[in-house]
């Protein structure tokens, strides 16, 4: 079973999961608003090897899904709360993007891409709040060896922030701006072992797909001590891949 996207798909403002099998149909997790799940059930087939990511594109508060073919085609898959519609084309020339990550990163209430492409740049893709995209824009370069790409607001201001793993081990964390830009980025290096809490620090979760920003009484993977300052160590879960992790 492969991770593939995690959001409110089913519009009961707790996170689900989606996953694919092997054989490629696509399994659709609810979730219990207490990290855990409630059954599955076959939402789709034919998914193996399409990069997915989820967020509501369409406003319509139900979680969508945007996936990339191997043609190079962006297909929009709207949610309608137990399945997802057939899809549209809303891009084309996807081909190269290696990494994708969604979340509202030019503060207008619509959610956005940002892809990382095969040569190291990165590229963000304004939404238009009906599952197509802005023209393109190239946001940075560098990012060939980036292995995880994640949205999470990891300061508290209420900006999207993007967060990177660097193949080297070392956390990125960028915080956002509301306008498609971000900061110096505040680098981590991974730690020998494990580092115990005292206080009430900041903790971040790799969670269902996704960082989430927690306080400290539920240490998971990553975590921040001190008064909000963001650092990050590494806890009980590892993560593997581009949104797959194992815990240790």
């Amino acid at each position: 079973m492969r991770l593939l996207a995690a959001t409110d798909f089913t519009g009961d403002g707790r996170a689900d999961i989606l996953a694919a099998n092997t054989n490629g149909n696509l399994y659709l997790y609810p979730g219990n608003g207490k990290n855990g799940i409630t059954g599955s059930s076959v939402v789709g087939s034919g998914w193996g090897g399409i990069r997915l990511i989820a967020a509501d594109f369409n406003g319509d508060k139900k979680g969508d899904l945007v996936a990339a073919h191997t043609n190079g085609n962006l297909f929009f898959y709207p949610g309608n709360g137990k399945n997802f519609a057939s899809g549209s084309v809303s891009s084309t020339g996807w081909t190269n993007m290696r990494m994708l990550s969604a979340g509202d990163f030019t503060g207008d209430g619509k959610a956005d891409i940002y892809a990382v492409h095969n040569s190291g740049d990165l590229y963000l893709y304004a939404g238009k709040g009906n599952g197509t995209f802005h023209t393109s824009r190239k946001a940075g370069a560098g990012w060939q060896n980036m292995r995880l790409l994640s949205e999470a607001d990891f300061n508290g201001d209420q900006k999207s922030d993007l967060i990177a793993i660097h193949t080297n081990g070392n956390i990125h964390a960028y915080s956002g701006n509301d306008n498609g830009g971000f900061g110096t980025p505040i680098v981590t290096p991974p730690q020998s072992s494990n580092r115990q809490m005292s206080g009430c620090g900041w903790v971040l979760r790799y969670d269902f797909g996704a960082f989430h920003l927690n306080r400290c009484n539920a240490p998971k993977s990553y975590v921040s001590c001190g008064a909000c300052s963001p650092h990050f160590y590494r806890r009980s879960q590892q993560l593997v891949g581009d949104g797959e992790m194992t815990r240790t």
